[in-house]
Protein backbone atom coordinates (compact mmCIF):
# COMPACT_ATOMS: atom_id res chain seq x y z
CA UNK A 1 0.00 0.00 0.00
CA UNK A 2 2.76 2.28 0.70
CA UNK A 3 4.92 2.25 -2.53
CA UNK A 4 1.59 2.18 -4.34
CA UNK A 5 0.48 5.75 -2.48
CA UNK A 6 3.90 6.55 -3.44
CA UNK A 7 3.38 6.15 -7.10
CA UNK A 8 -0.50 7.66 -6.96
CA UNK A 9 1.52 10.74 -5.83
CA UNK A 10 4.08 10.73 -8.01
CA UNK A 11 1.76 10.15 -11.06
CA UNK A 12 -0.45 13.34 -9.91
CA UNK A 13 2.04 15.16 -9.70
CA UNK A 14 3.40 14.33 -13.46
CA UNK A 15 -0.37 14.34 -14.43
CA UNK A 16 -0.94 17.91 -13.35
CA UNK A 17 2.36 19.28 -13.26
CA UNK A 18 5.00 18.03 -15.16
CA UNK A 19 3.71 16.76 -18.50
CA UNK A 20 1.55 19.88 -18.51
CA UNK A 21 4.75 21.80 -18.54
CA UNK A 22 6.32 20.05 -21.80
CA UNK A 23 4.45 22.37 -23.40
CA UNK A 24 5.87 25.81 -22.69
CA UNK A 25 9.52 24.63 -22.87
CA UNK A 26 11.45 26.60 -25.65
CA UNK A 27 11.55 23.93 -28.34
CA UNK A 28 15.00 24.00 -28.76
CA UNK A 29 15.85 23.40 -24.65
CA UNK A 30 13.09 20.54 -24.98
CA UNK A 31 15.61 17.96 -25.80
CA UNK A 32 17.83 18.11 -22.44
CA UNK A 33 15.39 19.37 -20.37
CA UNK A 34 13.12 15.75 -21.31
CA UNK A 35 16.78 13.55 -20.77
CA UNK A 36 17.09 15.51 -17.34
CA UNK A 37 13.44 14.84 -16.51
CA UNK A 38 13.35 11.06 -17.65
CA UNK A 39 16.80 10.17 -16.20
CA UNK A 40 15.29 11.55 -13.04
CA UNK A 41 12.36 9.68 -13.05
CA UNK A 42 13.57 6.76 -14.04
CA UNK A 43 15.92 6.93 -10.74
CA UNK A 44 12.78 7.80 -8.84
CA UNK A 45 10.04 5.73 -9.88
CA UNK A 46 11.99 2.71 -10.99
CA UNK A 47 13.40 1.45 -7.83
CA UNK A 48 9.87 2.58 -6.10
CA UNK A 49 8.01 0.04 -9.17
CA UNK A 50 10.23 -2.42 -8.51
CA UNK A 51 9.65 -2.59 -4.88
CA UNK A 52 5.86 -2.67 -5.77
CA UNK A 53 6.60 -5.51 -8.34
CA UNK A 54 8.80 -7.68 -5.20
CA UNK A 55 5.86 -6.29 -2.72
CA UNK A 56 3.01 -8.22 -4.61
CA UNK A 57 4.58 -11.44 -4.90
CA UNK A 58 5.14 -11.35 -0.96
CA UNK A 59 1.91 -10.49 -0.96
CA UNK A 60 0.77 -13.37 -3.47
CA UNK A 61 3.26 -15.96 -0.67
CA UNK A 62 1.79 -15.05 2.38
CA UNK A 63 -1.88 -14.28 1.62
CA UNK A 64 -2.35 -16.70 -1.65
CA UNK A 65 -2.81 -15.50 -5.16
CA UNK A 66 -6.74 -15.77 -4.78
CA UNK A 67 -6.54 -12.86 -2.56
CA UNK A 68 -4.38 -11.04 -4.32
CA UNK A 69 -5.13 -11.87 -8.25
CA UNK A 70 -7.10 -8.27 -8.46
CA UNK A 71 -3.92 -6.32 -7.75
CA UNK A 72 -1.46 -8.10 -8.96
CA UNK A 73 -3.62 -7.90 -12.66
CA UNK A 74 -3.98 -4.19 -12.14
CA UNK A 75 0.28 -4.19 -11.37
CA UNK A 76 0.84 -6.18 -14.54
CA UNK A 77 -1.99 -3.79 -16.41
CA UNK A 78 0.21 -0.79 -14.83
CA UNK A 79 3.83 -1.96 -16.12
CA UNK A 80 2.61 -2.97 -19.98
CA UNK A 81 1.05 0.54 -20.37
CA UNK A 82 4.41 1.67 -18.64
CA UNK A 83 6.54 0.27 -21.16
CA UNK A 84 4.51 -0.46 -23.77
CA UNK A 85 3.08 2.38 -24.05
CA UNK A 86 4.18 5.29 -22.01
CA UNK A 87 7.83 5.01 -22.95
CA UNK A 88 7.81 4.42 -26.49
CA UNK A 89 5.59 7.53 -26.36
CA UNK A 90 8.24 9.41 -24.28
CA UNK A 91 11.04 8.42 -26.65
CA UNK A 92 9.39 9.64 -29.47
CA UNK A 93 8.56 13.11 -27.35
CA UNK A 94 11.90 13.38 -26.87
CA UNK A 95 13.16 12.76 -30.58
CA UNK A 96 10.12 15.48 -31.88
CA UNK A 97 8.22 16.91 -29.64
CA UNK A 98 4.24 17.33 -30.81
CA UNK A 99 1.69 18.36 -28.99
CA UNK A 100 -0.57 14.84 -30.04
CA UNK A 101 2.07 13.12 -28.63
CA UNK A 102 1.98 14.69 -25.30
CA UNK A 103 -1.54 14.79 -25.22
CA UNK A 104 -1.51 10.94 -25.53
CA UNK A 105 1.04 10.76 -22.96
CA UNK A 106 -1.53 12.99 -20.90
CA UNK A 107 -4.13 9.66 -21.50
CA UNK A 108 -2.02 6.90 -20.89
CA UNK A 109 -0.52 8.51 -17.66
CA UNK A 110 -4.38 9.01 -16.64
CA UNK A 111 -5.03 5.57 -17.22
CA UNK A 112 -1.85 4.57 -15.15
CA UNK A 113 -3.01 6.71 -12.45
CA UNK A 114 -6.65 5.37 -12.01
CA UNK A 115 -5.48 1.79 -12.25
CA UNK A 116 -3.40 2.58 -9.30
CA UNK A 117 -5.97 3.92 -7.36
CA UNK A 118 -7.89 1.22 -7.65
CA UNK A 119 -5.45 -1.25 -6.99
CA UNK A 120 -4.76 0.97 -3.68
CA UNK A 121 -8.24 0.76 -3.00
CA UNK A 122 -8.79 -3.19 -3.27
CA UNK A 123 -5.79 -3.91 -1.03
CA UNK A 124 -6.56 -1.44 1.44
CA UNK A 125 -10.26 -3.82 0.98
CA UNK A 126 -7.78 -6.96 1.45
CA UNK A 127 -6.11 -5.82 4.44
CA UNK A 128 -8.55 -3.44 6.11
CA UNK A 129 -11.86 -5.13 6.19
Amino acid sequence: IFFNCLMIGISLITQFVTYPSFSFIVSNSFRNYHKKYSDLMLFIAGPIMTLELITIFFLIENYGFNKVFLPFILLILIWILTFVFIVPTHNKIASNFNTNSLNILIRFNAIRTVLWVIKVIFLALLFFT
